[in-house]
């Protein structure tokens, strides 16, 4: 998973004078515009390096702009200047959620005096456009303005059968913010860094000795053999959290999520058929040649050391991947990976299910923005439908991966 860089030249306009609207919409040419290009750096998901109207179109953004006093004795302004995101409040909120071609021709226009008193932060949220997975929340206003710091993003729920259920999460859900300053009005540049808000839970189900992996037997196809369906049931999952943490400076080189809100009383269900994966021979054995030889981010899948992937796959482990998730940095994350399969020792055929609770004693699972939540669950069998009914002998080691490059 990679840090997405997103260059924008968009339409900046800045003009003198002034009058009671410092932000104003600018549909028309005028003098001193900035022009915004989208692109990002590949990633392991297989993105492609340009994001144009093909690859970006299937997000919405939305737009937020806040402004800070400048201090008097702050002559000139940069994105390295020590401005605590609390000192920012929010000027202007665009009207609705922009498609790939409303956000690269939305032009607006700042007043150069403004600029001398003022420093802007413009705030960029992408999601899914056909169903939007997240939303925002401006906070309670503290004299009248709405402050950055207490800018929260959400999960979004939608009605099932009467009930209230959760919106899953894809990769494609991001944030940025950039300080528009003079310089980047004297180049006609701005460039905007979307990062993507989330992480993603993978596991790596093998079979280990004392020693390290171990092969398979020659009789089985994978640890996840039998296994027909595959249901996480995620308690204290984080439900929203500021991004703009307070007391943080708008220069930190390290983001931290501040203000993480859990939802103890919901049990988040990510439920993903294998059955797809078994081999034609009735045997229910997985085939790894029915699994995917190329990965775009997805969930619900698994895959296994035949698919050169990151962070490598042991030869006798089969991985899923599985929900992406908002920061979890408490400790607190629980849950529960329910089995089921086919028990084919007993005529006829009977389904069964066998349930992993997870994290073991003594550990814990957090999630990392933009970073695999990589769990390596060990076992001396050959096949997860196999090790004793308590788990006892189970091992079960984490790791935070990541596996970007920034140019």
């Amino acid at each position: 998973m990679k840090f997405v860089r997103i260059v924008c030249i968009a339409l900046f306009t800045a003009v003198l004078g002034s009058c009671g609207n410092e932000l104003v919409e600018a549909p028309v040419k005028q003098e001193n515009q900035l022009s915004f290009r989208l692109s990002k750096s590949s990633d392991s998901m297989g993105d492609d390096n340009a994001l144009d109207a093909g690859n970006g179109g299937h997000l919405a953004y939305k737009i937020l702009f806040y402004k800070a006093d400048k201090a008097d004795d702050t002559p000139s302004i940069s994105n390295d200047d020590p401005i605590n995101y609390e000192n920012f409040y929010l000027v202007k909120e665009v009207e609705g959620w922009k498609s790939y071609e409303g956000f690269v021709d939305f032009q607006f226009s700042i007043k150069n005096e403004n600029l001398e008193d003022y420093i802007y932060q413009l705030v960029v949220i992408a999601t899914t456009k056909i169903k939007h997975e997240i939303d925002f929340e401006l906070g309670f206003e503290h004299d009248g303005k709405s402050l950055l710091s207490e800018l929260k993003v959400k999960r979004m729920y939608e009605s099932v059968n009467g009930e209230q259920v959760l919106i899953p999460l894809s990769k494609d859900n991001y944030i940025c913010s950039r300080q528009i300053t003079q310089a980047d009005i004297n180049s006609g540049e701005v460039e905007l860094k979307l990062q993507r808000m989330v992480g993603q839970l993978i596991f790596d189900i093998g079979k280990y000795s004392e020693n390290g992996p171990v092969v398979l037997d020659t009789e089985y196809g994978s640890t996840l053999d039998r296994v027909y369906n595959i249901t996480f049931s995620i308690h204290n999952f984080t439900e929203s959290f500021a991004w703009f943490g307070k007391g943080e400076s708008v220069a930190s080189s390290t983001k931290k999520i501040s203000e993480e809100t859990e939802n103890t009383a919901i049990v988040e269900k990510c439920s993903y058929s294998l059955s797809k994966y078994f081999s034609d021979n009735s045997d229910y054995k997985m085939d790894w040649n029915k699994m995917p030889t190329l990965l775009n981010g997805e969930y619900g899948i698994i895959v296994d050391s035949h698919l050169s992937a990151s962070p490598t796959i042991n030869h006798g482990a089969t991985r899923i991947y599985g929900p992406y998730e908002f920061s979890s940095s408490s400790g607190n994350l629980q849950m529960e990976m329910n089995f089921e399969y086919y028990d084919t020792d007993i005529s006829p055929l009977i389904e069964k299910s066998l349930i992993l609770r997870l994290p073991k004693a003594n550990s814990k699972i957090t999630v990392v923005p933009n970073f695999y939540t990589y769990s390596k669950i060990k076992i001396r069998e050959n096949r997860i439908i196999d090790v004793p009914v308590d788990f006892g002998d189970l091992r079960f080691d984490n790791e935070w991966k990541n596996d970007y490059y920034e140019e």
